[in-house]
């Protein structure tokens, strides 16, 4: 027997209320739309699959900017695919010295490391700042989806 007679039957109580979603952050974690995560899926995996090849995809999605997704994937991709050039171009030049190896065996792997991070959070759908870089990529690389730079 209900001991409210007269129960407000819109307002839904304790018991019968849908429990409210709490989603684990990060710090710095940037939350986008189920749709937006779907679209920008392969895009985002494309850009740091092919830095490990040393091929710049990511900047395919930075130039569309139609996903917001991808394109936060892209612009972190495109900070460590220049991190490896630059990594590369300092081995060669300072391998006269005797110390480019010690750049190419610091650089690379660390980069890689990042890169697989980078590869992580996309299969994971998620985005937020890598460490190291952080939100670098997102100042560096000021831009929205809509085409528009951010000022």
């Amino acid at each position: 027997m209900p001991t409210e007679p007269y129960r407000n039957l819109d307002v839904p109580d304790e018991e019968t209320a849908a429990p409210e979603e709490e989603v684990d952050l990060l710090p710095g974690e940037v939350v986008f739309e189920e749709n937006d995560i779907d679209d920008g899926f392969s895009p985002a995996r494309l850009c740091y699959i092919l830095n490990f090849l040393f091929l710049p995809f990511c900047l395919i999605p930075y130039w569309k900017r139609d996903n917001a997704f991808s394109l936060f994937h892209a612009k972190q991709a495109l900070a460590l695919w220049i991190g490896l050039m630059v990594t590369a171009f300092l081995g060669s030049i300072l391998t006269p010295l005797g110390i480019g190896f010690w750049v190419w065996l610091v650089g690379f792997p660390l980069l890689w490391i990042l890169n697989y991070l980078g590869f992580h959070q996309v299969n994971a759908e998620k985005a937020g700042p890598l460490p190291l870089i952080k939100k670098h990529p997102q100042e560096w690389f000021p831009a929205d989806v809509s085409g528009e730079d951010d000022e």
